[in-house]
């Protein structure tokens, strides 16, 4: 498929965006060499239809610059965690939380396991998506349910993004991901 400027998008990964900027950017977000799927209406000659075209493209590494992770003039943030897998669960477990930080003031703690971040249930989730879940507008908040020392029902928190990820390190390496 070949897109064009003036094309709307659509879906990013079967997810639909065409109404929220800010979750179309970070889902488009993600470590270099991984894919993508996006899908575009791209808009006919006299405007009374749409054709839906769909491409799925690789990530390339890009610098970030204080210009790179802001959409509409909102600054994307972040929520303060280094998370790591957890393998007996599938989900994420909390390796540390940034001192003062969004996720420490919110109570979250170092072996947390995460089990839904939003709406999303985190078991086998995909590490390299992690990003689309905990960034957003900065003073925007995101619900995060997770256990406790075995207990046996998740615990809910909603944390306030509050760190500047375009000077954050965000880093997915194996079994690991880094959002500060």
């Amino acid at each position: 498929a070949s897109f064009s400027e003036g094309d709307h998008l659509v879906e990013v990964d079967g997810i639909r965006v065409d109404t929220n900027a800010m979750v179309a950017a970070s889902l488009l977000w993600g470590a270099p060499g991984s894919r993508v799927t996006l899908r575009v209406a791209h808009p006919s000659p006299d405007a009374r239809a749409a054709t839906l075209l769909s491409a799925t493209l690789v990530r390339h590494a890009t610098d970030l610059d204080s210009n790179a992770l802001t959409t509409a003039g909102a600054k994307t943030c972040g929520v303060g965690v280094v998370l790591v897998l957890h393998p007996p669960s599938g989900c994420f477990s909390v390796k540390r939380t940034i001192a003062d930080g969004p996720a420490h003031r919110a109570g979250l703690l170092q072996g947390d396991i995460l089990t839904r971040i939003g709406a999303q249930p985190l078991t086998n989730f995909p590490k390299e998506r992690l990003p689309s879940l905990l960034l957003g507008p900065e003073g925007s908040s995101v619900r995060i349910a997770y256990l406790r020392d075995g207990q046996s029902y998740p615990a809910e928190v909603d944390v306030v993004r509050s760190v500047d990820a375009a000077k954050a390190q965000v880093s997915i390496r194996p079994a690991r991901v880094v959002l500060h």
